[in-house]
Formats: C-alpha cells, structure tokens, sequence
C-alpha cells in the first residue's frame, strides 16, 4: 500500500489478473483541487483510464461518467475514492452498483478498501446500503 502524495490517503497498487480487464477510475468533485487529488489517488492506484466530472452530488447530469459506462466491459473494475463520488444519495448509490454490476464490472473503493470482486466485499456493500435505506426510510416515517 502507498500513499497518496496530495491527500494522504492509503492507495494499493492494484494489478488486473489478466491484460483483458482494466482498472478504470472515476472522480466527481465540485473543486478542481478535489479532483486533482483524486485524479492522483486513482493514477497511484494503477488506473490507465480516469473519468472526471466537475459537478456537485446533487447534479444528475454526468457526462463523464455516462462515457465511463458506455466503454465498461465485462471483468473492468471502477475505481473510486469513495463511494459518495458516484452518488451522494443511498437510493442512487444502489441503482449505480446494479448498473456497473449489469455490465459485468465491479467497483473498488479506495477508501474503504470494499472490493466487489470479492464476494463478501460485495456483500459487506449491500448489507451497508441497505441498512443505510432502512435507517433513512424510519426517520422519514
């Protein structure tokens, strides 16, 4: 594991199995220093693709993201720094994962260290989420 020089976040190197899948990374930020240290945690991260959107959570319209998925392919893994990159609402973060996993890719979370392609990191995910859904759901109530 190494550090990322701007953030100082732990970064693993990660090294796809085979020459066929590759680590795609994602950046959302409303800053462009926000995206800069992203950008930087995803490159030390081995990522040979980066996607950058320079909009807030609450705006659906993300292009970048958009391109990242029509150019997914079966066994790519998306990375992120966090989670919240994708979507800032649990509902939305859900339908995010169902679309990635629809494509046969899977997601790496540099923060958390969750990694669907593990298959109790996968599970580990949803059970969060949907804890998350269920919380949010009684407090509306």
């Amino acid at each position: 594991m190494t550090i990322c020089k701007n953030c100082g976040a732990p970064v693993r190197k990660l090294e796809c199995p085979t020459g066929d899948q590759q680590l795609v990374g994602y950046a959302r930020s409303g800053t462009a220093l926000g995206l800069d240290n992203q950008v930087e945690a995803l490159r030390s991260a081995g990522c040979g693709r980066i996607f950058c959107d320079h909009t807030s959570g609450v705006d659906t319209e993300r292009p970048a993201f958009a391109e990242l998925m029509k150019g997914l392919r079966e066994g790519d893994t998306v990375v992120v720094v966090g989670l919240e990159r994708f979507d800032r609402y649990t509902h939305e973060l859900w339908d995010t994962l169902d679309v990635i996993g629809g494509a046969g890719a899977y997601v790496l979370d540099l923060s958390s260290d969750i990694d669907t392609r593990v298959p109790q990191d996968a599970s580990i995910l949803r059970a969060r989420i949907a804890t998350a859904r269920s919380i949010l759901d009684k407090t509306r109530k």
